[in-house]
């Protein structure tokens, strides 16, 4: 049960930004997402994995690309492609269905949450605060140089007496 899940593959799926290996031993977990993924005698309601291997315990749905190897669990739904390798012991796989390699990718993003994004045009800035004299001096958030460069009003003004 040792393969290296870092054999080139032929297909467009970045591996490289899934973990390398999830498990669950005798828990369970609603999805695992993984380039390995072991399930030994617990239980996954969904699972991604080039590679996925139960022992004793059950996946309820599963997307594997290379290699499903089920001991003497139970495997719901697989959905993988013709070339995806499926050993079996005593065991029980429900459903397999064999996908296209682009629907099988588009799926497993969706699935990974890797889905493309278009980019946005970055934000603009709104123009920077100007005086007669060039622009205002910022810092923390204040504007400092406004109150230096404002004209001088008569001293009654600011002062009233009263």
């Amino acid at each position: 049960m040792g393969a290296n899940t870092s054999q080139p593959v032929d297909y467009d799926f970045d591996w490289d930004l899934l973990p390398r290996k999830r498990e669950v031993g005798m828990g369970s977990a609603d999805k695992l997402i993984a380039q390995r993924v072991e399930v030994g005698m617990g239980h996954a309601k969904f699972v991604v994995a080039r590679r996925l291997e139960v022992g004793m315990g059950h996946v309820r749905e599963a997307i594997v690309f290379d290699r499903l190897e089920v001991g003497m669990g139970k495997v719901g739904t697989v959905h993988c492609r013709s070339s995806t390798r499926i050993e079996t012991g005593l065991s029980t796989i429900a459903n397999v269905q064999y996908h296209h390699i682009d629907d099988l990718i588009k799926m497993a993003k969706q699935a990974c949450g890797l889905t493309r994004v278009e980019a946005l045009p970055e934000p603009s800035a709104p123009p920077a605060p100007t005086t007669e004299e060039g622009p205002l001096m910022m810092g923390d958030g204040f504007v400092y140089d406004a109150v230096a460069k404002a004209p001088p009003q008569p001293e009654s003004e600011l002062n009233p007496v009263g």
